[in-house]
């Protein structure tokens, strides 16, 4: 409910609450991509790793 009053101001449509919640949306996907793409890279680069080591 607070949200909505916020939106619907006596001025109108508020424009910085929605902006602000598509910021946090972004960030919140944006760590979670994060996190799969470090879960799913980090063998592929410890294995790269351990090739390059065992060249030297």
């Amino acid at each position: 409910m607070v949200l909505i009053a916020m939106w619907t101001k006596r001025r109108g449509f508020n424009w910085m609450v929605v902006r602000a919640l598509l910021s946090g949306i972004s960030l919140g996907l944006a760590s979670g991509v994060a996190g799969v793409a470090g879960y799913v890279l980090s063998p592929v680069v410890s294995a790269a790793g351990d090739a390059v080591v065992g060249l030297l």
